[in-house]
């Protein structure tokens, strides 16, 4: 039986990480708790998986924390190993506990990118070479082969469903009738895609920024599918970015990026794979509007600008969906 951790009963960390000084609760993510503690090992932090969503009108999950604490350990440990000699940092890890779903790991410095597009907003060239950056860094992360691929699908691979059926199934009512069909024949061809390692969940509250560095965090939402997924999920952003400040510039870097993840991929076929990350950017971006977590991508945006965007993503989908 997990013992959920708190300030008052630190014995599931002590194994892991021996003396501990102080340990605080800090904001966390969907499905997990986050505490930051300080000890013989100095500041590190601890996340301690859950069996439900923490916060917003999310369905219930479709894995158990025991599933998707081996996904993290798992993604994460393969994050670890794309870094070396990179300009992309993630968390060192301490130390796990099955038992209990504890991930332990080092501090890293930053802000969230998040802080930089919606709360105080950077210029879009800083923006964009902060981007580059973690675009080169997917190239190497979706490319390296992952140990143990039939287990680890058989962990994320009912995640993977939940969260395409969030992000993509439920917006089908919003769709004319004429792009169904070739909707529903991507989602299906997503569903059995598992080439790639795939981030899963990368937003930017889960990349930190310091200067020219870029850390990545958050790693149990991690499935097998395709690398366009992440790049389209984290452009998504971008894309709210430059519609909230009229940044003309937009299309050009989009297509600059696609062709520089091409570079870094060169198993990718570039004529078929280019329409399929279209496609997911077009649902990525549609989903910041309506999804359940809105408020949090697009909440800060005017009316207008939410129709604005709204009909961008339909004209994405319209010119890249078969008809």
């Amino acid at each position: 039986m997990m013992t959920e951790l708190s300030a008052g009963d630190l014995k599931p960390l002590e194994p892991i990480v021996g003396r501990v000084d102080a340990l605080t609760e800090v904001s966390g993510g969907l499905f997990n708790r986050v505490m930051r503690g300080e000890g013989e090992l100095g500041v590190f932090y601890v996340k301690q998986l859950t069996d439900s969503a923490r916060s917003g009108s999310f369905p219930p999950l479709p894995t158990s924390r025991t599933q998707r604490y081996a996904v993290a350990v798992s993604w994460h440990e393969h994050a670890l190993a794309c870094s070396a000699d990179h300009n992309v940092v993630v968390p060192v890890l301490l130390g796990t506990s099955a038992d209990d779903s504890l991930i332990v790991m080092s501090e890293v410095s930053g802000r969230p990118l998040y802080e930089d597009l919606v709360t105080t907003p950077m210029p879009p060239s800083l923006v964009e070479s902060h981007l580059r950056k973690i675009v080169a860094w997917l190239g190497r992360f979706h490319e390296r082969p992952m140990p143990e691929r039939e287990r680890m699908h058989a962990a994320s691979d009912a995640f993977k469903r939940y969260k395409v059926g969030l992000q993509y199934l439920d917006l089908f009512p919003l769709l004319p009738s004429s792009l169904l069909d070739g909707a529903g024949a991507f989602v299906a061809s997503y569903l059995q895609a598992t080439d790639d390692v795939v981030h899963g969940d990368l937003n930017s509250r889960n990349v930190l920024v310091e200067s020219d560095k870029i850390a990545v965090i958050d790693f149990e939402q991690g499935h097998l599918g395709e690398g366009i997924y992440d790049l389209a999920y984290i452009l998504s952003e971008y894309v709210i970015f430059s519609h909230a400040h009229s940044h003309t510039s937009m299309e050009t870097f989009i297509g600059a990026t696609w062709r520089e993840y091409v570079k870094v991929r060169p198993s990718v076929k570039l004529d078929v794979e280019e329409c399929r990350f279209q496609v997911h950017l077009g649902f990525q971006t549609l989903y910041r509007l309506v999804g359940p977590s809105r408020t949090v991508w697009s909440g800060h945006l005017d009316d207008f600008v939410k129709r604005d965007l709204t009909a961008w993503s339909m004209d994405r989908l319209s010119k890249w969906l078969p008809t």
